[in-house]
């Protein structure tokens, strides 16, 4: 399935045929929870790309004493005719055993449901802690089945769509990251955030209560412990293919950094939720001994810098006084933050007296309703852009049904109709602004002819879950649909492109790139982009596979074009190295 691209999971099944398969908890009880966790974060440890445990010979061999040996070579003979059927069939697939899904959901396992107490031999638990882990791979590829009984039925020019996105989805964030990208948004985004609340009267009782809850002076000093403790050990560590423990020197400080992660730690009291990971996620570390802390997963680590911080700061609001509590604090935070501070922030630092621009709150002051929420022209070229931070209910993410993911986007993403009005989102937002573009009713920018321009509606998205295969289609998918409807209008949308989704952090962490008009313009990005993922049936590919392969490529979302494109010439952006100075070296 599309959920985990070219790997066909072990299952009990596979392994086990004429067994049949129990829950994975009946296996593991009779095995000390401490052994589990130890096994579960080794696991997850486990290198993205190119680990040497994808083998499952050199796996095999490792997880098995000498005593099971039999046990062993009977599961190798298995696992290689199973791979050989596989490999016969599509030949770009590959076997694998451990995944970062089925570890997450055993890790949880063992902390919800086991205890220390140890009632069956090594010998006997090694074998019971295999079947429950294919058992667990099991229940995953049964969950993705999902997706194509969901999309069975769909018409044919949805139908392709609506199966890799209902697929990818539910797993994308966990699966589908680049830990540069990620570290360096999540802190960046994290300063940005610091800096806004700390900048208004609003928000700065909610700041320091913040900041009373961790036991620190200042934001700056959290900043600090947060990079020291979390960010600083998960990526000098981040190519070490195990666990990472966190061992506090007993120094002055070891009572003051225990205190910081153990507010970031998960115990026995923490509820566990189901399949989205939301308690791993809060709390991404647990304690092994006295000052030992060990990152359960580096992605949840690194998220904890900035994705954790809303949460935490929701939770507190709701706790405030009325006269000092946001009433909607969640819109408050897209509204105010999301899009008028960090999108207008990070623009404006990447294009400023470049190009003809403005924000949405300028443009706002012209008098028009759902302006774009920020708008630049270079010639002729426009660009227009749409904010949306959205957050996904995790019943509905984890649910492989398409058509409550249709229900939820549209709701959110196209338009929403309560009590017989329609509220439209960031598609119809979008075509409302390029019908303004060609009828030359935006108040801010007529100096151009309607019939030369070229328009790049872009849709800048919070979350790094909607960088998904098949999203990006389906979007268009329904702007197409409107911009059918401009046409029949008699307006000249010939030169109008796609829909593109790009993420936040796309243009968080290749600014110096994308401040380099000769190598890097926006316009010839998003053009690169839709001739990479576009598919000329008409080619001749060298065989079956390699057509099929290239018909997936028309799926990936702009963030995996940039990423590909701008490899070789990426560096670390410049603003961190301003931001640790103000960090670290504050009165230099």
């Amino acid at each position: 399935m599309a959920g985990l691209v070219s790997q066909r999971l072990v299952e009990f099944r596979d392994v086990f045929p004429d067994e049949e398969r129990k829950e994975p908890i009946e296996y593991l009880r009779g095995i000390s929870r401490d052994s589990i966790l130890n096994v579960g974060t080794f696991f997850l440890g486990f290198s993205k790309q190119n680990s040497g445990f994808q083998d499952y010979t050199r796996l095999l061999s490792m997880m098995f004493q000498e005593k099971n040996q039999d046990f062993a070579n009977d599961v190798y003979g298995r696992v290689k005719a199973m791979e050989a059927e596989v490999v016969k069939k599509t030949p770009t697939l590959r076997v694998r055993i451990v995944n970062p899904i089925s570890s997450l959901l055993l890790f949880e396992l063992a902390f919800k449901h086991l205890t220390d107490e140890q009632t069956q031999t090594e010998a006997e638990a090694e074998i019971s802690f295999f079947k429950a882990y294919l058992a667990i791979n099991g229940q995953v590829t049964e969950k993705e089945l999902l997706a194509m009984s969901s999309t069975k039925y769909l018409p044919k020019d949805i139908y392709l769509k609506a199966l890799f996105f209902t697929g990818s989805y539910p797993y994308s964030d966990v699966l589908n990251y680049d830990w540069r990208e990620l570290s360096f948004g999540q802190m960046l985004r994290a300063y940005y955030l610091f800096n806004f609340l700390d900048g208004r009267e609003d928000t700065k009782t909610l700041l320091k209560e913040f900041l009373d809850y961790y036991a620190v002076d200042s934001w700056r000093e959290y900043f600090k412990l947060m990079y020291s403790i979390l960010v600083f050990p998960i990526v000098n560590n981040i190519e070490k293919e195990a666990y990472i423990d966190i061992d506090f020197e007993k120094n002055d400080d070891f009572e003051k950094n225990c205190k910081f992660i153990e507010k970031l730690s998960l115990h026995d009291d923490s509820e566990i939720g189901n399949f989205d990971f939301k308690t791993l996620r809060s709390f991404p570390f647990y304690k092994v001994n006295e000052g030992v802390y060990r990152v359960i997963y580096r992605l949840f680590g690194l998220e904890k810098i900035f994705k954790g911080l809303y949460f935490k700061l929701a939770e507190i609001n709701r706790n405030l006084p009325t006269e000092h509590a946001k009433k909607n604090f969640r819109s408050f935070y897209c509204d105010e933050f999301s899009e008028r501070y960090l999108l207008y922030t990070v623009l404006n630092d990447i294009y400023k007296n470049r190009y003809i621009e403005f924000s949405g709150e300028e443009i706002k002051k012209t008098g028009i309703d759902a302006e774009p929420d920020y708008y630049m022209r270079n010639g002729n070229k426009v660009f227009l852009f749409e904010s949306k931070d959205i957050l996904i209910p995790a019943e509905i993410k984890q649910s492989m049904d398409f058509a409550k993911y249709e229900e939820e986007f549209k709701k959110r993403l196209y338009f929403k109709e309560s009590n017989g009005k329609r509220k439209n989102g960031a598609v119809l937002q979008l075509i409302n602004n390029v019908r303004r573009l060609l009828k030359k009713e935006l108040p801010v920018d007529t100096n151009y002819k309607p019939t030369s321009l070229r328009i790049y509606p872009i849709l800048v998205l919070h979350d790094n879950q909607y960088n998904t295969v098949g999203l990006n289609k389906i979007l268009n998918h329904w702007f197409d649909a409107e911009l059918k409807k401009l046409a029949a209008e008699n307006l000249p949308i010939r030169r109008v492109r796609s829909l593109t989704i790009i993420d936040i952090d796309t243009f968080i962490c290749y600014q110096d790139l994308l401040r380099d008009d000769r190598v890097y313009k926006l316009e010839n990005l998003i053009d690169g982009y839709f001739k990479f993922i576009s598919f000329n049936k008409n080619k001749k590919y060298r065989d079956e596979n390699h057509a099929k392969e290239r018909k997936k490529q028309t799926f990936l979302p702009f963030s995996h074009y940039m990423r590909e494109t701008c490899r070789e010439k990426w560096r670390t952006p410049k603003i961190l190295k301003e931001i640790g100075l103000d960090i670290f070296e504050p009165n230099q």
